[in-house]
């Protein structure tokens, strides 16, 4: 009986771990993007905003939607209005990200002071996340 016993444990064993190392888990496709700014310029991953602001549009081709994770200026959170994940607008007085679908558009506001502006855009499509880095120069 004890024979019996440890075989079947084995069998078990085996079949559990087979079916636990099914590849499809966890394996999403990077978030691929068009950018549709013209003359973006880009250093060392960050984009670069102009001084006087500007509008950034990012069109993700291969996830029909996708919400914020994380959003920060200067390193310090931005929340949405609402206590809401899903909520699809991040703004304060330097900045305004929208998501509508697979778009996203970022809106800068001039930067009058001489201090640089550091901003992060957390967006993720479930168990796929990606990050962009903005940088504006101050006057």
């Amino acid at each position: 009986m004890t024979k019996l016993f440890a075989n079947i444990l084995f069998i078990s064993i085996v079949m559990l771990s087979i079916t636990s190392c099914n590849g499809d888990d966890g394996d999403w496709d990077d978030m691929k993007w068009k950018i549709e700014t013209p003359s973006v310029r880009k250093t060392n991953g960050i984009i670069e905003v102009s001084e006087n602001g500007g509008t950034y549009i990012f069109v993700c081709r291969n996830y029909s939607s996708f919400w914020f994770s994380n959003v920060s200026e200067d390193g310090i959170e931005v929340l949405p209005p609402y206590m809401d994940a899903d909520y699809p607008i991040v703004f304060s007085e330097n900045f305004r990200a929208e998501i509508h679908g697979n778009r996203m558009t970022v809106i800068f506001n001039a930067n009058k002071t001489s201090q640089t502006r550091q901003f992060t855009i957390g967006v993720t499509a479930g168990d796929i996340f990606d990050t962009f880095k903005f940088k504006q120069l101050g006057q």
